[in-house]
């Protein structure tokens, strides 16, 4: 079988399955604002991993109970196995 990999929002998710389309949803948490700004680059800032911080709570609080797993690794490598 094929598999399609998208980027989506909460809402996007809630009308995918309201076409009976259901999706597998894999949230991937970061750990904390460190984390953020590790995973980044070079353009990445205090103010800004704080304000992804927070919204990736919200999204977490909002939208958690459609996601099928989380996935939550010390960088991206680490989420990069976990996925494939």
């Amino acid at each position: 079988s094929k598999h399609c990999v998208l980027d989506v929002s909460g809402r996007a998710i809630k009308r995918l399955i309201g076409a009976d389309l259901y999706p597998i949803v894999i949230y991937i948490k970061p750990r904390d604002i460190k984390w953020i700004l590790n995973n980044m680059g070079e353009e990445a800032n205090e103010v800004q991993a704080k304000q992804i911080y927070n919204k990736c709570n919200d999204i977490e609080q909002q939208y958690g109970d459609l996601f099928t797993t989380t996935i939550e690794e010390e960088d991206l490598n680490g989420v990069y196995k976990r996925i494939c």
